[in-house]
């Protein structure tokens, strides 16, 4: 069993994303499972897999830098009754084997659970290439797939353990590598599809998803509430498909403002899905803010950088934020 201790959560968040929740919550999964999987297109050192215990080497497979072909197989496995766990990097797992997932995953509702590494900005330095900042946007147009988007390291675990429960595809996308910032300090309740509230609020609402840009949020809230005396809700968006639609529709009847954060592209990412549901429903005193990736390339840099370059630091968030209170 995983244990959230605080212990696990500080080392995990140390270690970065990918290799905790493969050493940790999937050879959780694959203990309890004898029909789960793990299946990597080359980023097996990446992910730790040499720490994976050695009696579960026979269900770790690597097809190597084949990504559309990992896809394949793992289909075929699933149509076998086998659950499979994919992994390689955010970019290729989408968009070099798009068709595969569109089709084998996603319109046969297979029970292939996809994680893809390095997304948003954390291959930033490589040039864009080897961004995943639209990933949200192809994944969600996909049938029957849920897609998934931790806030820290913790919040990841917490996913990997629910989505085995989940009969069906899903997406999960992991933004940066080490040293991430802790968001849940503590053991929590989680559930897929129930977004948290981390700080309520009242007259604005910040919907964050994904690594840094939640701890950011929060940072943010602060500084609008010394600024203003104003103290905005926080959420963590952790899901983006399904949405909760009752609870977008309950921010927006209590909050003037929405801001929705996103280490993602703003077309059909988080906000995108935000404002296809308040377009149903007769609410006209919100005004809803998109911050995230411009549809455009930015300088290249490490992904501090074009975060910032983004507007997705707390500093500049508050910023945006209280430009908008003045109307400026």
């Amino acid at each position: 069993m995983v244990d959230f201790d605080k212990k696990n959560i500080r080392s995990w968040s140390l270690l970065g994303i990918a290799p905790s929740i493969f050493i940790n919550a999937v050879t959780d999964v694959m203990e309890r499972d004898e029909d789960t999987y793990l299946m990597t297109a080359d980023t097996g050192r990446y992910c730790g897999f040499q720490k994976i215990k050695q009696e579960l080497s026979d269900r770790i497979v690597n097809v190597g830098i084949a990504e559309q072909n990992m896809i394949g197989i793992a289909a075929g496995m699933a149509l076998e009754g086998k659950k499979v766990f994919c992994t390689t990097y955010a970019p290729f797992l989408i968009f070099r084997a798009a068709d595969q997932v569109r089709h084998l995953v996603g319109n046969c509702n297979l029970n292939i659970k996809l994680i893809g590494t390095a997304a948003g900005f954390s291959a930033a330095a490589s040039g864009s290439a080897l961004l995943a900042v639209n990933d949200i946007s192809l994944a969600r147009a996909i049938p029957n797939l849920t897609v998934l988007s931790p806030a820290d390291c913790t919040e990841a675990m917490k996913m990997v353990l629910a989505m085995q429960n989940i009969d069906g595809p899903v997406y999960m996308r992991f933004c940066g590598l080490t040293n991430l910032p802790i968001v849940y300090k503590d053991d929590f309740d989680y559930a897929i599809g129930k977004p948290n509230i981390l700080v309520k609020g009242d007259k604005i609402a910040l919907l964050a998803t994904g690594t840094t840009v939640v701890a950011e949020a929060k940072k943010a809230a602060e500084m609008i509430c010394r600024e203003c005396g104003i103290k905005p809700t926080v959420v963590d968006i952790h899901t983006i498909k399904p949405l909760d639609e009752e609870f977008i529709c309950k921010i927006a009847e209590r909050h003037k403002y929405i801001f929705t954060l996103e280490e993602h592209s703003v077309v059909g990412g988080l906000g995108s899905s935000v404002c296809e549901v308040l377009t149903e429903i007769p609410i006209r005193d919100v005004r809803v803010i998109l911050v995230g990736i411009e549809d455009r390339i930015y300088k290249s840099g490490n992904r501090s950088y074009m975060l910032e370059q983004c507007g997705l630091t707390a500093e500049l968030i508050s910023k945006k934020v209280i430009r908008e209170l003045l109307g400026e």
